[in-house]
């Protein structure tokens, strides 16, 4: 549809088809040579969607700004309904137009509405929506009037409507009674418990994707379901992946997966919820933790499912809070908290004009980069109970490999549509929708939205491929638009204009609950000219007010600002603050400013503190910015200012001497700085202490934790607050005597030795333990450089960002170089401090792929853990540590120690060590290569003659593995297996490469002739070691595998290798273990058990 604009650059969509003559039916008749408003006798106007600009039927005194819709007009003209065919034509009756509002609102009766009858078109389609369902009260409505002396955001027009429900069946029921239901059992399974199980493979798991897919096309090519699309694809997971009980198999699954899609299709949809409801029925009210114990339990679960950030916050005492019941009061608190949509004041409507973007460019929008947002996107499910490990599955697991990409596509479809299209917003609901959990912040309520991954899916690919033009947009003063090291850049920068002369004092603004306060309207309208390109996807998810599902029960709006967990949020609201931002900038020049979000800083002198400051509370009012006095900090040199602000300033803001946090690093005197940084140790210090009790039953995921998530939190404050090192004592005491100690499954600290080595990186040697005290420096320094070029355009208050990309990449190249260095020169010296066997063990640990082990996270689904026992005896035997509790006699009647574990046969240790290896390769190789065989016996010799006396000429000769083609093509590959103990007898004094190629020259002198000359093959070794390492014919095996996988799998070549060094790795020293702590013992019994029938009938069980 075309778009009425308006000489100021602005598409006039509030008062579009309000006014029209033609009663929207230009639009319907363009082409055809008829114009209803002409043979009518009468004028089109810009409210007309016949190309305005464009047609001869005008009158050029209404080419002026559009007039604003009169008060006398009757509400009924204010509101446009739509069919499929087109807009009402003027013969039907406000009963026939109440009739479809009910449809479209999906409600049986007008007067059971529990939400709006029409989704609001912004200023002029009001939403009448029950805000709240206090528990135990009736349902109640609440409704807008539109107050036409408003000023109104100019919107597009709507490109996609509600298709008209056609008289047509769906199974058993027409397609109203479909819609009907998909409505009421949406508002009911919002509320449901979290009982999803996840897809199983095979059939079932095939058909629940190309229903998924079924809707969305629904949505995408507007087809005759595509007002009730996404809300049948948001029903779909609680009603068919219901789990039906605590213990329920994946066999179980699939039959209800079918059994469920069948009902579906048949449209006994009201069977379908009786089964759920009462499965949601018998939830039980789950303990809380308390204990230790019960936090352990409950880390290693998060820790094993990849949450590694949930982990963390389970042991933060300051975001530990309790869920709030719902209450009335609790209610009216989430209310308040999103308020609703606030007056628009004409001054901050900006004038046009608008780039228009061409719809092609969205075309790079593809499924690949659906794939890549899906593989990143984390976190729990919105109200329709599908979490991220599920649409990570879906969309992404090679079970489902053709039905996930087609599902990637229609995404990708309905994200550029996002893009360039405008909604009608009831198609939307169900996407912009969100869960609402109430958290005890004590005092008061803390809100936390969860929207459903479907939108952070779509979101990140959009915020991805927008990523340089958000930059652009925001400028360098808002750094939250994506910047690199942004927040290290703005700290950088307000310490260095703290510390000018000319600088009184920096002046940290507090808002009050900002993104919610954010006005919608005026960020919608004005975003059309600050970032075109973003326009129309953040239009469609915000034009009308998104649901709030209260956890325990109830429902608000979202009215104003964003809403959480949206990533397009971010952006938006940057791009939003750069109009303020820039007006102050031109207003009070003489304050320098930088804002990350909705945190602002300025400096300077304090009467132009003061200017900046009163501006800053006047203009955010505009655009929903609230200055909150306050909690707002004024930090001065010296009594004497501080004197001077109190005069100026009075009581609007508070008055420091001291200093105060500022984005979590520290501005102000060096005592406040003390204080902090103390504090903020100590705070770290309580949770490694924490870490360090899970750390005896769980060390294996309370050291990923460690090394993937509290380092970076160290990281931060070590490069944003200078000399950070004077501070870190009582942590690094407590990693150095409790955590590191509790790893190695003992009491005493580690020996001094170990005690630097293990500051390396895995593949370095190391465990990845900082020391603090020497890495804090060398991390400020790097902060500086990187950030030096951003700081600088902070503190010159430029409004485009002063770089050069080839400076950039210099710059980068420099600091990694240098970074090499210091690494080579500290490995040196740790090197030379080590004992002959411990270094020996250190190099064997940095072999390629011995230390992938140390960086997975420990995925149980993947056969990534280590129990506690195995992760200790590993760490130990890395560092040549005795191992605890092991006997003193073999059972093959040898002293036990760990090198005859290795070596000794009996058991079965050896060649399980072995097969487990050969079998995984085997495996890998099956997927890439034809005529894969395990164990494959040579052609026995006729006339062939061996050159040498070690080659094998046994008619029983065999390898472990063969496959064909794997090399080239038409040739047989074989390979053939050892996994070697580097540390044997014969193996000491010996670096593993020399190992490698001994046993690899071994191998070649016993098969390789036969191979080539029978066999017409090629033959390949395959050594590895005990410690993870392997022979360098392995490999150049293992880069052309993962070569090959890559390929099969449309997969990154990194990705893969890095996966199958992991593998073979956890492969090995899982068996290393077995080898150690398994039993060599027979187990006897004299009992006679093998003659069952027997047994059975003399104890009358047969039947």
């Amino acid at each position: 549809m075309s778009e009425a604009t308006q000489p100021n650059g602005l598409t006039n969509s509030t008062n579009a088809n309000i006014n029209c003559d033609c009663k929207s039916k230009c639009a319907r008749k363009k082409g055809r040579g008829v114009c209803p408003c002409k043979s009518a006798g009468k004028t089109c106007s810009p409210s007309c969607n016949c190309s305005f600009e464009k047609c001869q039927n005008k009158n050029t005194a209404t080419e002026n700004r559009p007039q604003r819709k009169s008060t006398s007009q009757p509400e009924a003209e204010e509101l446009q309904f739509f069919t499929a065919e087109g807009r009402l034509s003027e013969t039907e009756t406000q009963q026939e137009v109440l009739e479809i509002i009910t449809a479209m609102a999906n409600r049986e009766t007008q007067e059971n509405l529990c939400r709006s009858e029409v989704t609001q078109i912004y200023m002029t389609e009001q939403r009448r929506t029950e805000r709240t369902v206090p528990l135990g009260s009736p349902k109640s409505k609440q409704s807008s009037e539109f107050d036409a002396s408003k000023n109104q955001p100019n919107l597009p027009d709507f490109d996609i409507f509600p298709s008209e429900i056609k008289e047509k069946k769906w199974g058993n029921i027409n397609y109203q009674s479909l819609s009907n239901d998909i409505n009421n059992i949406y508002d009911e399974i919002v509320h449901f418990r979290k009982n999803i199980f996840n897809i199983p493979s095979g059939r079932a798991g095939k058909m629940f994707i190309d229903e998924l897919t079924f809707w969305l096309k629904q949505l995408n090519y507007i087809l005759e379901l595509n007002s009730i699309a996404l809300k049948a694809f948001m029903v779909l997971p609680s009603l068919i992946l219901q789990k039906p009980s605590s213990t329920s198999k994946s066999k179980e699954h699939s039959a209800a997966i079918e059994r469920r899609l069948a009902l579906w299709k048949q449209g006994d949809l009201n069977l379908l919820m009786k089964e759920v409801r009462f499965i949601q029925e018998k939830f039980v009210s789950s303990r809380k933790a308390k204990s230790v114990k019960d936090i352990s339990r409950i880390f290693a679960r998060l820790v094993m499912q990849g949450k590694i950030t949930a982990a963390i916050k389970l042991l933060d005492r300051e975001s530990s809070t309790a869920l709030v019941t719902p209450s009335r009061e609790v209610l009216e608190e989430l209310e308040k908290k999103h308020p609703s949509a606030a007056e628009i004041r004409e001054e901050c409507l900006l004038n046009g004009p608008i780039d228009q973007i061409p719809p092609n460019i969205f075309d790079l929008i593809n499924e690949q980069m659906i794939y890549d947002a899906a593989l990143k996107t984390k976190g729990s499910a919105g109200p329709s109970g599908m979490d991220a490990e599920l649409y990570r599955r879906i969309l992404c697991s090679k079970n489902f490999a053709s039905e996930g990409k087609l599902m990637r596509e229609e995404l990708a479809v309905m994200t550029r549509n996002l893009l360039k299209s405008c909604y009608h917003p009831s198609l939307l609901e169900a996407y912009t929708s969100c869960r609402l959990i109430p958290l005890d912040k004590n005092p008061g309520i803390r809100p936390i939205g969860v929207g459903e991954v479907l939108r952070r899916i779509i979101g990140k690919t959009t915020a991805l491929f927008l990523k340089e033009e958000v930059k652009s947009a925001a400028g360098p003063l808002q750094v939250c638009a994506g910047h690199s090291a942004g927040a290290e850049a703005a700290i950088h920068a307000m310490s260095q204009v703290f510390d000018e002369e000319e600088t009184d004092g920096i002046l940290l603004i507090d808002a009050t609950n900002a993104f919610n306060q954010m006005n919608r309207a005026v960020a919608m309208h004005n975003v059309q000219i600050t970032c075109p390109i973003m326009s129309k996807y953040v239009i469609n998810t915000y034009r009308s007010p998104s649901r709030l599902f209260v956890c325990g029960g109830g429902e608000i709006l979202s009215q104003e600002g964003t809403t959480q967990g949206d990533p397009l949020a971010m952006p938006w609201y940057s791009v939003n603050t750069s109009i303020m931002i820039q007006s102050l900038r031109l207003h009070v020049p003489e304050v320098k400013q930088v804002w990350l979000a909705d945190d602002s800083a300025g400096g300077g002198r304090i009467e132009d503190l003061y200017r900046w400051y009163k501006y800053l509370c006047e203009e955010g009012k505009k655009y929903g910015y609230l200055v909150n006095g306050s909690k707002s900090w004024l930090i001065v040199k010296s009594q004497e200012l501080a004197d001077e602000a109190e005069r100026v300033f009075g009581d609007e803001v508070n008055i420091t001497t001291e200093g105060k946090r500022h984005l979590g690093a520290v501005i102000g005197s060096k005592e406040y700085k003390d204080q902090y940084c103390a504090e903020k140790v100590q705070g770290w210090k309580g949770e490694i202490l924490t870490l360090a009790e899970i750390a005896k039953s769980q060390p294996h995921a309370a050291y990923i934790v460690f090394t993937k998530g509290y380092k970076s939190k160290f990281t931060y404050c070590m490069r944003t607050i200078e000399s950070f090192e004077e501070y870190v004592d009582p942590v690094q005491q407590v990693i150095d005597e409790m955590f590191l100690p509790t790893l190695f499954g003992q009491a005493e600290p580690l020996p001094d030795e170990l005690s630097e080595l293990v500051t390396l990186t895995p593949a370095q040697g190391g465990l990845g333990i900082p020391d603090l005290t020497t890495e804090a420096p060398q991390q400020y320094s790097a902060s500086k450089t990187f950030t030096k070029q951003h700081v600088e355009s902070i503190k010159f208050q430029s409004e485009i960002m002063n770089t050069n990309e080839q400076m950039v990449e210099e710059l980068k190249r420099d600091l990694r170089t240098l970074k090499a260095e210091n690494t080579k020169s500290k490995i040196e010296s740790i090197d030379a401090s080590l004992n002959p066997e411990l270094l020996r063990l250190t190099q064997q640990a940095r072999d390629k792929g011995a230390s992938s082990w140390l960086n997975a996270i420990p995925l149980k689904d993947q056969g990534l853990t280590l129990n506690k026992q195995e992760f200790r005896d590993s760490l130990r035997l890395r560092y040549n540590l005795p191992l605890q509790d092991l006997p003193s006699t073999c059972a093959c009647g040898e002293l036990f120690n760990v090198s005859h574990a290795l070596s000794c046969k009996k058991g079965g240790f050896v060649a399980q060590r072995h097969d487990g290896v050969r079998n995984l390769l085997t495996s890998l190789l099956s997927k890439v290569c034809k005529n894969v065989q395990v164990e494959p016996h040579l052609q026995p010799l006729d006339n062939e003659v061996m050159n040498l006396k070690s080659a094998t000429t046994s008619s029983d000769a065999r390898l472990d593995v063969k496959a064909g083609g794997f090399w080239s093509r038409g040739v047989t590959a074989f390979f053939d297996v050892r996994v070697s103990h580097v540390n044997s007898k014969t193996n000491q004094g010996k670096p593993t490469a020399a190992i490698f190629k001994e046993q690899e020259s071994e191998k070649k002198r016993k098969y390789q002739q036969r191979v080539l000359e029978v066999e017409m093959g090629s033959f390949t070794p395959l050594i590895f070691g005990t410690n993870g390492g392997m022979g360098e014919e392995c490999k150049m095996f293992m880069k052309h595998l993962a070569e090959k996988l890559a390929e099969k799998d449309v997969e990154g070549y990194p990705i893969v290798i890095s996966w199958l060094r992991t593998r073979i790795s956890f492969e090995i020293f899982k068996s290393v273990n077995t080898s150690i702590r398994g039993s060599r013992q027979p187990f006897f019994r004299r009992e006679v058990v093998d003659d069952f029938k027997v047994n059975c009938t003399a104890a009358d069980l047969l039947l």
